[in-house]
């Protein structure tokens, strides 16, 4: 859990890279700004645990889709993924294996039916057809991080539509497996990784721990 987001420390900003620094002036509003940094640095902390590395030393490349990955050239194997909402943040990072994970609060939605019209697949749309009108929110949620997940962990992007890939239960998903989770009331996340000889191992960050070594 994130928590309120405090003033930028100079030595934790100092760990970001200059493309990281130019994208948190971008936010038009300082809690945005804060945020990102925040979840930047505790990115670049978790990694430089598993690389036994300083945070300020890790580098990130791009894909052609905007897809972070470690660029070193001994990096064990290493993936990772980051999604955010609210004030939760999921960090996933897994070895030899393509990875994504993503989080969404649960809200009101206005227009639940139109969002499943868009969005899900006929197959998807049916089952939650199905569910109780109380269920059928939280569904939709689950549906979308599944789908989320699963398109960042593939590295397609916007390339790649909604309403193209189906998440419900039984569908083929080929060498690919998605876990829904809740990391705290009130939200909904979901992992998909390459493989099925996985499990989900959950860590949580402690609060204190916001300045690198």
């Amino acid at each position: 859990m994130l928590g309120e987001p405090q003033a930028v420390d100079p030595e934790v900003a100092r760990t970001l890279s200059r493309d990281e620094v130019q994208r948190s002036r971008s936010f038009r509003y300082e809690r945005d700004r804060r945020r990102y940094v925040q979840r930047r640095t505790i990115l670049r902390m978790i990694l430089g645990q598993y690389l036994s590395a300083p945070a300020a030393t890790i580098r990130f490349s791009y894909g052609p889709n905007g897809k972070p990955a470690l660029d070193v050239e001994d990096d064990a194997g290493l993936r990772f993924s980051l999604a955010s909402s609210g004030e939760v943040a999921l960090y996933a990072v897994t070895r030899a294996r393509r990875v994504g994970v993503d989080v969404e609060a649960l809200r009101p939605l206005i227009d639940l039916a139109g969002l499943i019209a868009r969005f899900c697949t006929p197959r998807e749309a049916s089952h939650m057809a199905g569910l109780a009108a109380e269920e059928r929110e939280r569904a939709a949620f689950a549906v979308w991080t599944r789908k989320e997940a699963y398109v960042k962990a593939l590295g397609e992007g916007l390339s790649l539509a909604p309403n193209q890939v189906d998440v419900s239960p039984g569908a083929d998903l080929g060498a690919w497996t998605i876990e829904t989770m809740v990391p705290l009331p009130g939200y909904v996340g979901a992992v998909a990784a390459e493989g099925d000889d996985w499990r989900v191992r959950r860590l949580e960050w402690a609060p204190s721990r916001t300045v690198p070594a």
